[in-house]
């Protein structure tokens, strides 16, 4: 007999795949795991148990509720049953919603600023209404903050449109004002050593070595066990990602080094990569941040230069993907190598593509 639990559940190919049935539509969802590691497979069955227990309870507290009627919904009945979402997710720590504090943060300004709005019918509601709130937003602010607040707006429909199965509800597009992409907190080699050499701790100074030269999230680094490295193809094969996708970490011959030097004579070595206790559990990802904050402060006290205070620790991956895009000119190949979801997300990097295609291609110009 059928566990309960795995009612729905079934698994296809590398991956669980979740079937279920609400408000009278059918939904399906797909967990993958990689068969590298033993841990994969029950964790991805595990999210996809949690993943439908968590639908089933949505189920039974909201009802099969009827698709609300255009003309009597009301712009402050979208952002009160957002708002009462999110609050509701502040309980929970916001485990299913990431940047929800920063959603829920937004909520008075965006009242205030909508609040001529907030009795009028969505139906009635045009693109012109929210330009003119976009101007009121933008007096002062940067345009990524004032993405941010007009982000909230759109989230809210399209979560009532999604809880209410309404396909007809839907925020205006093209309201984003554009942003200077232009990313120039990178850093060079000789910088970057000046500041590792001035964290203490020799796993710490592993860890930020393997995100200068790997590109990798902090997250992704933290996460890494000896198990998943392929010590043959030098990779790093992890489940899931920050996106949910399997990710490949590609490793040069210094990373390579240091994980070998890391993992010792136990060529079965198991548990996570960079830990305090054997491998049980592993580093917070912000023991990474402190160590590179405190590092940086140390060679700004020696050099009191002004740009050094502006090197983040993200700035290591930018600086990975800014060489990269330099070399490689196949998006494709690029956001494989670089854990990008889309293409998309490369585009802030045009103005160093831009420079190797003037050098490679330039002098057909003067043909």
């Amino acid at each position: 007999m059928q566990d309960k639990k795995l009612k729905g559940i079934f698994e296809q190919g590398e991956a669980w795949v979740v079937r279920i049935r609400r408000k009278g539509q059918n939904y399906s969802k797909s967990f993958p795991f990689t068969t590298l590691t033993r841990s994969s497979k029950p964790n991805a069955l595990k999210k996809a148990i949690d993943w439908r227990e968590k639908q089933l309870r949505s189920v039974l507290a909201f009802g099969v509720k009827p698709s609300a009627d255009l003309e009597t919904l009301t712009l402050k009945d979208v952002l009160d049953e957002f708002k009462h979402y999110l609050e509701e997710e502040k309980k929970n720590g916001f485990k299913n919603r990431k940047g929800g504090l920063q959603e829920l943060g937004k909520f008075n300004a965006i009242e205030a600023n909508a609040k001529h709005l907030l009795n009028q019918s969505v139906a009635d509601l045009t693109e012109q209404h929210f330009l003119d709130i976009r101007r009121q937003f933008d007096n002062g602010l940067k345009p990524a903050s004032v993405n941010l607040y007009l982000g909230v707006y759109s989230a809210a429909y399209l979560y009532y449109a999604d809880k209410h199965k309404i396909k007809s509800l839907k925020f205006p597009t093209g309201l984003n004002l554009k942003v200077n992409n232009k990313q120039t907190n990178t850093t060079d080699l000789e910088t970057f050593e000046a500041i590792v050499s001035k964290v203490d701790s020799t796993i710490t100074q592993n860890a930020l070595k393997l995100l200068y030269y790997t590109g990798a999230r902090r997250s992704e680094i933290c996460k890494a066990r000896f198990e998943e490295v392929d010590w043959v193809e030098g990779l790093i094969q992890q489940a899931t990602s920050k996106n949910d996708d399997p990710r490949s970490i590609y490793l040069n011959s210094k990373c390579m080094k240091i994980l070998e030097e890391m993992r010792g004579e136990d060529k079965k070595k198991k548990g996570y990569i960079f830990s305090s206790n054997g491998g049980k559990t592993p580093f917070h990802k912000d023991t990474f941040t402190r160590a590179w904050v405190r590092g940086r402060a140390r060679l700004y006290e020696e050099t009191k230069d002004e740009e050094i205070k502006k090197i983040n620790l993200h700035a290591l991956r930018h600086s990975f993907v800014t060489r990269m895009v330099t070399k490689i000119e196949n998006d494709l190949i690029l956001k494989k190598i670089t854990g990008h979801r889309s293409t998309r997300s490369l585009e802030r990097y045009e103005h160093a593509k831009a420079k190797i295609v003037k050098q490679k291609y330039g002098h057909i110009l003067e043909e």
